[in-house]
């Protein structure tokens, strides 16, 4: 039997069907591609994040134990220093008096305490190029003590880079300690 197609029937043809099918495909391919990417690219932004709230830390602490020292020395000179690379400063805690010295080693900052071995502080995929630093006031100096450091560098992800450019200037904030 031989069943022929009323013109007035509604309905789709086989190829109708295919060319739908392959319209429907091409269009989900790309939306797939582009969720991917988008995926991608955010888990990118997270990492570079990561990476800069780990300098973040690291700054800061950085800031902490200078903020609480004294006796500022840039590359081993007290008082004032423009453009050194290192800085140390003395804690005296509980009688027991200390040194720390941040500088900067391989592209990264490290922190030495007393006659300790030398810590990145820095987290990996930072690299810094520039850590210079300014010192003011001190032992013969009449101003308050304080540091100013000047931090560039690059923070790299497997996808590419994002330079940055900090700066921060820290005072002496003086301890007294009241006799009980």
């Amino acid at each position: 039997m031989i069943y022929y197609r009323n013109m007035n029937e509604r309905g789709f043809t086989l190829i109708e069907m295919l060319v739908a099918i392959f319209v429907f495909s091409i269009v989900i391919i790309i939306a797939v591609g582009a969720i991917v990417s988008m995926f991608n690219w955010y888990g990118n932004i997270r990492t570079t994040q990561r990476l800069f709230d780990a300098l973040n830390f690291s700054i800061d602490a950085m800031v902490r134990d200078i903020r609480f020292g004294s006796n500022y020395e840039c590359n081993g000179a007290p008082n004032n220093c423009e453009g050194g690379s290192s800085i140390s400063v003395k804690f005296v805690q509980s009688g027991i008096s200390q040194d720390i010295t941040y500088s900067l080693k391989d592209e990264s900052i490290v922190r030495k305490v007393g006659s300790n071995d030398e810590v990145q502080i820095t987290p990996d995929g930072v690299v810094v190029e520039r850590f210079d630093i300014y010192t003011y006031g001190g032992v013969s100096d009449p101003r308050h003590p304080m540091a100013t450091f000047i931090i560039e560098g690059v923070v790299k992800n497997k996808d590419g880079e994002s330079d940055f450019s900090l700066q921060t200037t820290v005072t002496q904030q003086s301890v007294i300690q009241q006799d009980s």
